[in-house]
């Protein structure tokens, strides 16, 4: 099925009254197995606001390539983003630990420049934290 013929309009409150019917009424009918009547409620509730979650999340996606209507692409990513793996947010933090790391090399560089003072630890210690700030935040960037 092509993500055409799976595209809904890009308002989101008029089909997320039905998308939330549609998924209340598929829990709704099955037995609710080992869950207790507290969980199996809560699920229902968790489901409710995920469907929710989803269809807001790919309405901005939408709008922020400036698309007439939500394609399937825009709900796979909103669930990506919805549901990231460990993996995925260790590697946003090693992008942070990175910007931090090549920002203290840029503002050393500076620093010595404005002073007019080059000596070899510094400028050594300038060039390693950039080249480990630099391959931090290209990992980020190959893991997004």
């Amino acid at each position: 099925m092509s993500e055409a013929a799976l595209a809904i309009p890009v308002e989101p409150l008029t089909s997320l009254g039905q998308a939330l019917q549609a998924a209340q009424s598929d829990l709704s009918g099955r037995d609710p197995g080992p869950f207790s009547e507290g969980a199996y409620l809560i699920l229902r509730e968790a489901t409710s606001q995920y469907v929710t979650d989803v269809a807001f999340l790919s309405a901005d996606l939408a709008k922020r390539e400036q698309a007439d209507v939500i394609s399937a692409s825009h709900i796979r990513r909103a669930t990506e983003f919805l549901v990231s793996n460990p993996r995925r947010r260790y590697a946003k933090h090693l992008g942070t630990v990175g910007g931090i790391l090549l920002g203290a090399s840029l503002s050393q560089v500076l620093a010595m420049l404005q002073a007019n003072q080059f000596t070899i630890w510094p400028v050594v210690g300038s060039a390693l934290l950039g080249i480990v700030g630099s391959f931090l935040v290209a990992i980020q960037v190959v893991r997004e």
